[in-house]
């Protein structure tokens, strides 16, 4: 199943025709998906918005690595 960007905890996913085959060879229908969203232990939401309190201060220009979400 592929999430989609931007779903929350109670979002459904339709899959269609994936479901349970239909009586008397009646086509199959669809499954739903109940999404929910674990906590992550660096990365905070606020509705579509993920935010990460990286700790660094700005001193001068400097480039420096920060989490992102896909590591």
């Amino acid at each position: 199943v592929k999430i989609p960007a931007g779903v929350d905890t109670g979002d459904r996913i339709r899959l269609a025709g994936k479901g349970e085959a239909g009586m008397q060879g009646a086509p199959p229908g669809d499954l739903y998906v109940q999404v929910a969203v674990r906590p992550h232990n660096i990365f905070t939401r606020e509705g579509e918005n993920l935010h990460v309190d990286a700790g660094y201060h700005v001193v001068g220009m400097k480039a420096v690595d920060a989490p992102d979400i896909s590591k």
